[in-house]
């Protein structure tokens, strides 16, 4: 059995390695949150501020977490409990810098795993990145519970759009603060003209939400150049200082998640397209579907077989 296992281990890690080789980067950072901050993909480590806001919890969506981009599978031991505390400014899971979204022209896609209960306050983030402050012309997203706490919403302010105007809920009627473990993802992506100090571009961003593996919907944001903006940077990056955040936000002052639990958060350097099968880009904490186990086990069969001889 020991054996089988190990063997197993290296199956997936040559995959790994493989696709390394190759120059596929599907996940630039992956905090798994089984127990620590340390970010299991990619190089922020992560920083926990917000005294006894959040604990270490047993509480999880399934016994293994299956990424279906690499067909690993790996225990799934706990997850990140939220307690409500903490002000405003002092609450979550700082991130740190994060490089695929620094950038106006580079998609992204956030997925994660939450269980929340009810009473989740308007507004409370799940996850955001954020620049500055409300006053500055810049990009920021968030994902979190609506007023009606039933929704998600997703915002996302570029430079002097008012923040309502690019915010979308959920569509459907099921409640998503009903202490089940869910999956929610957004997307980022930008097409058009990367726009100069001379202006006359038109630029399009646009946004999706997911929710359970399903595209749930999206909007899109058309732009044209000139448009306010930091004359340093051409407002193309936005400054490493401004880290993203798990289950907080400075730019919602509120009490934050109450009794939510949060895992398996995960940054891609593509967006999800809307078309997609989610099961085929997202975590999944469960196991691998038959075929998924038939080629395991078929590649697991090779190796012993070679190893025989």
């Amino acid at each position: 059995m020991k054996s089988t296992l190990n063997t197993l281990v290296t199956i997936v890690a040559l995959l790994a390695f493989s696709a390394a080789a190759m120059g596929v980067d599907i996940a630039t950072n992956h905090w798994q949150l089984d127990g620590d901050l340390l970010d299991a993909v990619g190089s922020n480590d992560g920083s926990a501020f917000g005294a006894g806001n959040f604990s270490s919890s047993t509480e999880v969506s399934g016994s293994v977490i299956f990424d279906p981009q690499t067909g690993s599978v790996r225990p799934n031991t706990g997850s990140v409990k939220f307690n409500g505390g903490g002000s405003w400014s002092d609450r979550g899971i700082n991130v740190g810098a994060l490089e695929v979204m620094d950038s106006y022209w580079k998609p992204f896609t956030v997925e994660l795993l939450f269980k929340a209960p009810p009473g989740q306050k308007e507004e409370s983030p799940l996850f955001g990145r954020l620049k500055g402050d409300p006053q500055d012309k810049s990009q920021r997203h968030v994902l979190g519970f609506t007023e009606d706490p039933d929704d998600l919403f997703v915002v996302m302010q570029v430079f002097d759009i008012p923040a309502p105007s690019n915010t979308f809920f959920k569509t459907d009627t099921e409640p998503v603060t009903d202490s089940e473990w869910h999956h929610a993802a957004f997307t980022y992506e930008h097409s058009g003209d990367r726009w100069d100090l001379g202006g006359g571009e038109t630029n399009t961003l646009k946004q999706s939400l997911w929710l359970d593996y399903q595209f749930v919907t999206s909007q899109t944001i058309v732009m044209e150049a000139p448009l306010q903006r930091d004359p340093n940077n051409h407002a193309v990056h936005l400054p490493s200082p401004d880290p993203g955040v798990i289950g907080g936000s400075k730019f919602h002052p509120n009490p934050g998640l109450v009794g939510v639990n949060v895992d398996e958060v995960r940054i891609l350097n593509y967006a999800v397209p809307e078309g997609a099968n989610g099961l085929d880009h997202f975590l999944q904490p469960d196991v691998p579907e038959p075929a998924t186990l038939s080629l395991i086990g078929f590649g697991l069969l090779a190796v012993l077989r070679r190893h025989r001889r």
